[in-house]
Order: structure tokens, then sequence, then C-alpha cells
């Protein structure tokens, strides 16, 4: 007895969680495309070397290696539609939000459009070394960084945003 009320509040609690979501899902029905990292099997993923690094010497900042994956897990062809050469880009920011390097500033992008086609179950890796140093060559201070990875393409058909982007954080130590 004990058991088929306890399957009973259960059943009704979910009909009234499937009734909730159904009434927000119909008053507000429209999805900003801008909010989308990933949708219907693709999207992207970064990645660093190591999870952290260590300045020893004042002039031996460490060498920062990535990786942005963009892949497509889904049963269709992808298509990202680019405006201009560049496909994808890398920034760095510090703890408190602050961009401290980009890896497109001071590159001059041709402004052809192009295409990137990824077949079912293809990803395409984009790769990129920064010396992590500030303006005068010394090693960053000691901080939790933010690499974000960023596919700058869009999709007119499936509403990609114009920026798909990952992140991950890492830890700069600069020691004496």
């Amino acid at each position: 007895m004990r058991k088929s009320m306890a399957k009973m509040v259960f059943g009704l609690l979910l009909l009234a969680l499937i009734a909730c979501i159904s009434t927000a899902g119909l008053a507000n029905n429209t999805i900003d495309p801008g909010e989308l990292v990933s949708f219907n099997g693709f999207g992207v993923n970064v990645a660093i070397d190591r999870p952290e690094y260590n300045s020893s010497s004042i002039m031996s900042p460490p060498v920062i290696r990535m990786a942005l994956q963009v892949y497509n897990y889904s049963q269709l062809p992808v298509t990202f539609d680019f405006t201009t050469s560049q496909r994808y880009d890398f920034a760095i920011y510090d703890s408190v939000g602050r961009e401290v390097w980009r890896w497109s500033d001071g590159k001059v992008f041709l402004p052809v459009e192009g295409q990137l086609i990824l077949q079912p179950g293809e990803s395409v890796v984009y790769t990129a070394e920064h010396r992590f140093a500030n303006k005068t060559g010394q090693p960053m201070p000691t901080d939790l960084y933010t690499l974000k990875g960023e596919l700058t393409a869009i999709n007119k058909n499936l509403w990609v945003p114009r920026t798909m982007e990952g992140k991950v954080s890492f830890w700069h130590r600069r020691t004496p």
C-alpha cells in the first residue's frame, strides 16, 4: 500500500513538473541564438597542455600551448560560414575578467567569405602557442587565468551565434 501511494505521489509530482515546464516554454518560446554554445551535436572544446604554469626566472615566461576543437557528433553535415579569412581566436583573461592577451591582436585578416563543412563524426583542431609574458617580456603575475577559444563563424540555417566559444582555467605562478 505504501509503495503504491509513493508511486502515485511521485507520478503527480512528475505531472506537475511537466506542466510547469510546458507552461514556461509556451510563455517564452523564443531562443536567443547568441546564448547557444553547443546545439544539435556540434560545438567546441578548448584545451591547454598543462593546468599550471610556473615562471622560475624573471626572464623565462612559460609557453602555453592551446587547442580549439570544433566537432560535429550529429548525424548531418554542419556548415559554418566565415566573413573573413579568420577561422578562430584565443584570448586569456585574468581572475577579474580583464583580457591580458588575444591571439588575433595585430593580425590582419582578408575580407573573403569561406566555409567549414564538418561531416558527421568529423572535427577540426586549431592550435596556437603563446609565451606568457607582459608587454615588457616579463612573466605574468601569479593568478588564476582563463583561456577562451572562439570559432568566429556563423551558420545561418542553424542559428549558431557569431562566436562559439569554450574555456578552460589555469594557474600561473611566478616564483622568485
